[in-house]
């Protein structure tokens, strides 16, 4: 399946960035990034992130960077960060990856989603832990 994508992608004209976490996850034909790298620095000039992970989806999508994972669970903050206006997009098989990478190029970057600051819930907790 990941070959299909990245041979989709790079008809679309997108250059393919990889980051293998081992040796054996270096592809060829596409640009392999082996030293650290400041990942979410990484996501947020990219036109999109695909995984099969969750959490470096999840991190693009709260920069408004649109994100796919393949990942074959789904989580219960996948789907609020989804109605908090995140380009966040899941995907189990080849068909329905090809059609989530098509929509989420086609919709391109967004405004992070607005999130509540959590700092005024934090200090008030805080505060009744403290005095109870």
């Amino acid at each position: 399946m990941r070959m299909k994508l990245i041979k989709e992608l790079k008809e679309m004209g997108y250059v393919v960035v990889n980051v293998p976490r081992y040796p054996d996850q270096v592809i060829e034909g596409v640009v392999n990034i082996t030293e650290a790298v400041d990942h979410l620095q990484l996501a947020y000039f990219s036109a999109g992130v695909i995984t099969g992970g969750a959490s470096m989806a999840t991190e693009a999508a709260l920069l408004g960077v649109p994100a796919l994972s393949y990942f074959p669970e789904s989580y219960y903050v996948d789907k609020y960060l989804v109605e908090m206006g995140a380009p966040l997009y899941r995907c189990k098989e080849l068909d329905s990856c090809l059609k989530a990478v098509r929509a989420m190029l086609q919709t391109g970057k967004t405004a992070p989603p607005k999130l509540e600051d959590p700092t005024q819930l934090i200090l008030k907790v805080a505060e009744e832990v403290l005095s109870a």
